[in-house]
């Protein structure tokens, strides 16, 4: 599980991120399930993060994280997982 700092909310064009995130649904709960507690794996694309994991309700998860430094990340946006990220994190869990 890799470790990820403090989760910022709120990006440097004052952005609401958690407004951003309702629209899909999302709260702030859920991202820090996937984060925090139940991450399962994460890739780097460009200098955002992708890491995957499920919430309290065993929902799957996308949520993109860009670093911002001293360990703290900047919550770009989360979602929940489409049909053919699932099928990937549930074989993944079979491993």
């Amino acid at each position: 599980m890799l470790e990820i700092g403090e989760l910022i909310w709120i990006a440097r064009d004052g952005s609401d991120r958690t407004e951003h995130i309702a629209r899909h649904s999302i709260t702030m709960r859920d991202v820090f399930d996937a984060v925090y507690e139940r991450q399962i794996t994460h890739r780097w694309e460009s200098e955002r993060l992708r890491l995957y994991g499920q919430n309290r309700g065993g929902d799957y998860l996308l949520v993109v994280l860009e670093p911002l430094g001293d360990d703290r990340w900047l919550v770009i946006t989360a979602r929940r997982a489409d049909d053919d990220e699932k099928r990937e994190l549930r074989k993944r869990a079979r491993r």
